[in-house]
């Protein structure tokens, strides 16, 4: 992570708390996780919690600015990335944390067809 500090940004959110952020768009990251998981990687894990963190935060933020499209999109991301965790526990055989991450994904969007 080191040598890629010339792609992060520092700054602070809406909140003043202090975030570092990537100039890589949201879809490279989920594709890139999704790489990861599909190659096996130990890393994929570890890596889709950490763009869920992201998302949550990012909702958040759109919540509290009363950024409704901002809220959409990063709800349709949250969805986007709960189906793919849900799919890599399932190639890893963990079957209850695939179920787990199936009710957090219809529970925090009961109206989704997802």
């Amino acid at each position: 992570r080191e040598d890629m500090r010339k792609y992060f940004l520092e700054g602070s959110d809406v909140l003043g708390e202090k975030r570092e952020d990537t100039y890589v768009p949201f879809e490279l990251k989920a594709l890139s996780v999704d790489i990861l998981s599909r190659k096996g990687s130990p890393k994929a894990l570890e890596a889709f919690y950490e763009l869920k963190d992201h998302i949550k935060i990012q909702h958040k933020i759109c919540s509290e600015r009363s950024d409704d499209a901002g809220v959409g999109v990063w709800r349709a991301r949250e969805q986007l990335i709960l189906s793919s965790l849900a799919a890599y526990h399932l190639r890893s055989q963990k079957i209850d944390a695939a179920l787990d991450t199936v009710r957090e994904l219809i529970r925090r969007n009961p109206d989704s067809p997802a």
